[in-house]
């Protein structure tokens, strides 16, 4: 039972501790069996062989040797990657060290008639015991159960030869006992070889699926403003080039809005740039909340924003501005005090428009032209579509 516990314990290590690195303990624990397939095939099972031990004794040895090489290979991993010393983890890997030294022995000494062992077999297992009790009051057990380091975790040729390496090493050992005139280890063959293949097939899989999601993080940071979260313009540029080639008997509209706070330089000025970036963060979000599904909003750059608005005419689009002309009125509170953002809004309807460049050049000169309709400079939305 205490052997169990201790297992288990080390388990729970390895998954705390070894949680941000994944395929580092998979390699580990691959390296690890392999290792254990070689002393079970190599020292362990011919000793059993000639003293004809029983099915089930072997089968409980196998798996006792697996699942210890298992923890000891994960434990080590966890020990070369930490980037302080944990003298609590050199101790736990000796407790399982001289746990596994200690059942290997046993099991080439114990006499399989009266089920003696030598006396001196349990100075190994009092070791364990010693070491065990040393994780405990060592300084460095609270670390134990914190999340380690991220190390890096590519999927390089090197790795790729590591893992077939070690996909491939359990069928050598296992079969290689035949070129010696044993019999095939069909117990290493069969358990250790779905194992290894199993932990493999894994690994790879987490590699692929980090590999993918890297690149999608890699192009939506290109294709997306880092500070707003919103489509940049060479994305917006992009899909509304995308909408106009659509046939127009299929689509209406659509209008473009091009959005320039007014006010804003002055708010910037008198907070700093750090507010300046929250209001433009809450300023993205509430025009967001003002667009359908299907439509975009983008951040031009500065506090110069586009809309895509998809089969939509120009008097949808005022009713649009209404919209947005209610989300602004809501005062922002920026260091403690709130302050309202107005905009001036240009729409054009594409038409027969199929040029996105020109289409956004027109909105640009449309909005420039609300602008300069300014009578107050109370914040507001002043709008001229067409």
């Amino acid at each position: 039972v205490g052997h169990v516990l201790l297992l288990l314990s080390a388990m729970s290590i390895v998954f705390r501790r070894g949680r941000n690195d994944v395929g580092g303990m998979i390699d580990g624990v691959i390296v690890s069996v392999a290792a254990g397939g070689l002393l079970w095939d190599v020292v362990i099972l011919p000793h059993m062989d000639a003293t004809n031990e029983t099915a089930g004794a072997r089968l409980s040895m196998f798996v006792d040797v697996m699942i210890l090489t298992a923890i000891l290979g994960a434990l080590l991993r966890l020990l070369l990657t930490a980037k302080e010393s944990i003298h609590a983890l050199w101790l736990l890997i000796l407790t399982l060290a001289f746990s596994m030294t200690g059942n290997v022995i046993v099991a080439l000494l114990l006499d399989p008639v009266t089920g003696e062992r030598p006396d001196w077999t349990n100075m190994i297992f009092m070791g364990a015991y010693a070491c065990l009790g040393l994780v405990a009051l060592a300084r460095s057990s609270v670390l134990l159960t914190q999340p380690g380091p991220t190390p890096t975790d590519d999927l390089t040729p090197g790795r790729l030869v590591f893992l077939g390496a070690a996909l491939a090493a359990i069928p050598i050992i296992g079969g290689g006992r035949q070129l010696f005139g044993s019999d095939v280890d069909g117990l290493l063959l069969g358990f250790g070889g779905a194992a290894v293949t199993s932990l493999v097939m894994v690994r790879i899989g987490r590699l692929a699926a980090e590999r993918v999601a890297a690149e999608r993080a890699l192009l939506h940071q290109a294709n997306h403003d880092s500070l707003t979260g919103l489509p940049n313009r060479r994305e917006f540029v992009d899909r509304l080039t995308a909408e106009l080639e659509r046939p127009p008997f299929t689509r209406t509209g659509p209008v473009v809005l091009f959005c320039d706070l007014d006010g804003f330089k002055g708010i910037n000025d008198r907070f700093g740039h750090v507010a300046g970036d929250e209001l433009l963060t809450e300023v993205a979000g509430r025009l967001r909340r003002c667009m359908r599904e299907n439509d975009v909003v983008s951040r031009f750059g500065g506090d110069e924003f586009l809309i895509l608005y998809r089969d939509a005419s120009v008097a949808d689009a005022e009713e649009l501005c209404g919209r947005i002309s209610e989300a602004l009125s809501v005062p922002i509170v920026l260091d403690g005090e709130p302050v309202v953002v107005g905009a001036s809004i240009g729409a054009v309807a594409a038409g027969a428009e199929t040029h996105a460049e020109r289409l956004i050049h027109r909105a640009d000169a449309l909005m420039y032209a609300a602008k300069q309709q300014r009578l107050r400079e109370e914040p507001g939305v002043r709008t001229v579509a067409a």
